[in-house]
């Protein structure tokens, strides 16, 4: 089952909106820097976001410590 997550196309004025919400006063030139990098960034999670949970084991699962008595 192909299913995709719906977002917005991210555009100046959302990435506007973004930086003011965070308190990042961005000029426009960083804008124009700035997007095409978030928007990649916007798409893996897209990608994550169709990944089904039952596939793989929650983050917190993971326990890193090998060969360490637990």
């Amino acid at each position: 089952m192909e299913k995709s997550m719906s977002r917005p196309p991210l555009d100046d004025a959302r990435l506007t909106t973004l930086s003011e919400s965070v308190g990042l006063d961005l000029s426009p030139e960083r804008r124009a820097v700035l997007m095409p990098a978030l928007d990649g960034l916007l798409q893996q999670f897209d990608v994550l976001y169709d990944v089904e949970v039952d596939e793989t084991a929650p983050l917190h699962s993971f326990d890193a410590r090998w060969g360490d008595n637990k």
